[in-house]
């Protein structure tokens, strides 16, 4: 299944809190089970951007669990030299509201991020 989302993300550093992710998903399962991959771009309040590519595990059956790795690849602004990346994990508390915790360990940009999909 592929799929393309637009989320609002939250997060303690006012650079990242309130910013706009387009994320482009493929996802591979059966059974409950499968991988995921993806690329998504972050458009910081400052009009800068970064794009990250992630791969992982995800299980759907009861509690939906991703966790995996995701590299930054490219930036702009003084992100424009960024590099780096780090585990990640999702657990959604419902459909439209949902969770996600990834730490960088990347330069200008340590993250700990909420994840909550934009409105349509």
């Amino acid at each position: 299944m592929q799929a393309t989302d637009r989320l609002r993300l939250t997060s303690n550093n006012p650079e990242f809190d309130g910013i706009e992710v387009t994320d482009y998903e493929q996802y591979d399962q059966t059974g409950g089970t499968g991988t995921h991959r993806g690329y998504a771009v972050f458009v910081l309040r400052s009009g800068e951007k970064l794009w990250v590519k992630y791969e992982g595990v995800h299980y759907t059956a009861g509690e939906s669990r991703f966790q995996g790795v995701f590299h930054f690849i490219s930036g702009t602004g003084k992100y424009s030299a960024i590099h780096g990346g780090g585990p990640f994990g999702r657990c959604p508390k419902s459909p439209r509201n949902r969770t996600l915790v990834a730490q960088a360990h990347a330069q200008h940009c340590p993250l700990t991020l909420s994840e909550r999909r934009a409105r349509k």
